[in-house]
């Protein structure tokens, strides 16, 4: 368990901060905007949760999100935690977290209705906040994939992990705007 008995150390006055085990490295670097996008996107799924209805029929979602949560917490510590002999103790995403995204997305989509369009991001206010967080979850797996890209190992759990949960968001705003019969906005092309 992490405890921090003050908030502010004045180590990061001059535009770099520490990693775990790490040397400090500067705030301008790619992987602080990785760790930085997924603290926006934990923060972002906050606020989503908060716009949540407060009917018992939203529970399951909001548990998910919380887990959710904490699982872009464990991403952050890992990316934190480039010591590979400190890899051990890092709390990290299995396979599993995966596999139950995928089945939670299954499971949701099995009361929409096809798609026959696109969907322009809107409906429900909470419908439209996942549909932020699914475009800052989109917008961490980039710069992820960027930052991986100038590493020797270039993959990752994390990043699948990342995919997914946008794959997530946006089934999830789906049903949200279907529990709450609020009629999805869908794109309608104009002819040229």
């Amino acid at each position: 368990m992490v405890k921090l008995t003050k908030l502010y150390t004045k180590t990061g006055d001059t535009g770099t901060t520490g990693l775990a085990g790490q040397a400090r490295v500067k705030k301008t670097d790619l992987i602080i905007e990785v760790i930085g996008c997924l603290d926006e996107l934990n923060a972002q799924l906050g606020f989503s949760m908060a716009s949540l209805p407060t009917m018992a029929e939203f529970s399951s979602i909001r548990t998910m999100s919380t887990i959710i949560q904490h699982h872009l917490f464990n991403i952050g510590a890992d990316l934190c935690t480039l010591d590979l002999s400190k890899k051990s103790v890092t709390p990290c995403i299995k396979s599993k977290d995966i596999t139950v995204l995928e089945e939670t997305i299954d499971q949701l989509n099995l009361e929409l209705k096809p798609l026959k369009s696109f969907i322009l991001p809107g409906g429900h206010m909470a419908a439209a906040a996942f549909h932020v967080t699914r475009t800052v979850c989109r917008r961490c797996e980039r710069y992820y994939w960027q930052w991986l890209a100038t590493q020797a190992q270039q993959t990752s759990i994390n990043v699948t992990y990342l995919n997914r949960l946008s794959d997530w968001l946006f089934i999830s705003s789906r049903w949200i705007n279907h529990q709450t019969q609020t009629e999805e906005p869908l794109w309608q092309p104009n002819n040229c």
